[in-house]
């Protein structure tokens, strides 16, 4: 049973105390009047006025008794019934629970898991993430060093590629991209290779591609010791020729 904090002193249970002449246990015979719904589990039966009186257990008149109580809105008649007012209201959560457990009480909990929940697999799946093939710390760059590089001692090329054959498939691609034409490109690193010969070639591509230079011409160049060849003038030679042989000593013509 919840009897609110201040009922003792509230202005409902003060009037009870007047109306009885200053009776201080009128608080004790409305609980007795509460307590009496909570065994029924209901505010509202058949009593006469006297059965009041009995159940309250108040000494004095019958009928002074329950109109006190109906005076202060704790009781309500209708003929042979009557209903305590504000019981139901205060006692809310009693009388719900008293229906739910007319009603089997509240739906128990399972006592393991279902096996299947929302949809979810029960166990691991078949196929799990496949590992990545490759490392996810390793950039662009190291990677693209790694398809460039060519190996040490057995002439720097990969395996089923020769030197030469390196050197025109990474080096044209490279010289086009800085802009030489394919011909050109060709015929500059077909002088390279005459020049240095094909392992060195292939190694300087190689490291050349890694760099990444502005000039890939000039650095190849520059890094193979070699320079362009020189076109021979329409003069050339000319400083290298005895120009004295069929003129006499005094000018004249042989």
């Amino acid at each position: 049973m919840i009897v609110d904090p201040d009922f003792f002193d509230h202005w409902r249970t003060r009037m009870v105390v007047d109306a009885l002449g200053g009776d201080e246990m009128a608080p004790i015979y409305i609980m007795r009047l509460w307590a009496h719904c909570q065994n029924r589990k209901g505010d509202t039966f058949a009593i006469p006025c006297a059965g009041i009186k009995a159940l309250c257990k108040y000494a004095g008149d019958a009928d002074v008794f329950e109109k006190a109580l109906i005076d202060a809105e704790f009781l309500r008649r209708d003929g042979d019934s009557v209903t305590v007012e504000g019981w139901a209201e205060r006692n809310a959560s009693l009388l719900a629970a008293w229906e739910n457990g007319g009603k089997g009480g509240r739906p128990k909990k399972p006592s393991k898991n279902p096996r299947e929940t929302h949809g979810k697999p029960n166990g691991n799946p078949a196929v799990t993430q496949r590992e990545p093939d490759a490392n996810p710390l390793e950039t662009d760059k190291s990677r693209e060093e790694k398809s460039n590089s060519v190996p040490d001692g057995t002439g720097g090329e990969p395996p089923g590629l020769s030197p030469k054959d390196y050197v025109f498939s990474q080096g044209v691609p490279m010289l086009v991209a800085a802009g030489c034409s394919d011909k050109n490109a060709r015929s500059m690193l077909a002088g390279l290779l005459k020049a240095s010969g094909d392992a060195a070639v292939a190694k300087a591509v190689a490291e050349c591609a890694t760099e990444q230079p502005i000039q890939p011409v000039s650095w190849l160049q520059a890094r193979l010791k070699t320079k362009p060849a020189a076109r021979a003038g329409a003069h050339s030679g000319f400083n290298q020729m005895d120009y004295t042989k069929g003129v006499h000593e005094d000018g004249t013509l042989v």
